[in-house]
């Protein structure tokens, strides 16, 4: 719990929340920056699958999530 908190500290979620909320609510505002992109939108997808099987395996059955 003690490295959590550290993180916290380190990292300053707060911080990187607010720049990351800013960022979404200034690309919904211009269409102009809603750019499709197929590619990418791939690239996601697979990140995104390779994201779920680790924490699948690494929390196999745990109830931790």
């Amino acid at each position: 719990m003690q490295a959590i908190k550290i993180l916290v500290r380190i990292l300053n979620w707060n911080q990187i929340y607010e720049k990351i909320a800013s960022t979404v609510k200034n690309v919904l505002s211009k269409k102009e920056l809603q750019v499709e992109d197929p590619e990418f939108d791939r690239w996601c997808d697979k990140v995104v699958a390779v994201l779920e099987k680790a924490k699948k395996r690494f929390f196999n059955g745990r109830n931790l999530v």
